[in-house]
């Protein structure tokens, strides 16, 4: 992307410097972005599966065999 500031800058250095900063801001801009959207979706799915309830007869709770489908 090109330089496109009106306000010249003094030096190549101090441009460099402007646009390195400005590219770690959005970059850290973007980052926070994601984060957030991340724990959105985690606590979007924590919220729908908190209610289900467990099983009343689990396949790893007894030590025989369980019977399937309940018959």
């Amino acid at each position: 992307m090109a330089y496109t500031d009106t306000a010249l800058p003094a030096d190549v250095a101090d441009a460099l410097r402007r646009i390195d900063f400005e590219r770690k801001g959005k970059g850290l801009l973007a980052g926070f972005g994601i984060a957030a959207l991340l724990l959105v979706a985690l606590g979007a799915t924590y919220a729908s599966y908190k209610n289900v309830p467990s099983p009343a007869d689990p396949a790893n709770g007894k030590g025989h065999l369980v019977t399937p489908y309940g018959y």
